[in-house]
């Protein structure tokens, strides 16, 4: 897998969970200045809910995931290659 897909994942269950959680800085944000506990919004974060579901699904399918080229054991790994090259191939 690419690491993009990983920086997706993290930002569908991190990110736009967090708000949710009242202990967390985006929660406690929420409380202090709005006075609405993190569970009184609860069922109308629609997006915050269903976001980490998706991205499951999409997960287990393989939907817009991402893959490496994985060498085979009998591939030898071509060590000519510039360290400037192989950083390029990762982005």
């Amino acid at each position: 897998m690419k690491l993009k897909n990983l920086s997706r994942v993290l930002e569908d269950s991190g990110t736009l969970t967090s708000s949710l959680v009242p202990w967390s800085t985006c929660g406690a944000f929420m409380l202090t200045t709005l006075g609405v506990h993190p569970f009184a919004y609860l069922p109308f974060a629609f997006l915050n809910l269903i976001n980490p579901i998706v991205s499951i699904i999409y997960g287990y399918t393989g939907f817009t995931m991402e893959k490496d080229e994985i060498l085979s054991p009998t591939e030898e790994i071509d060590d000519s290659s510039s360290s400037q090259e192989l950083i390029n191939e990762i982005e």
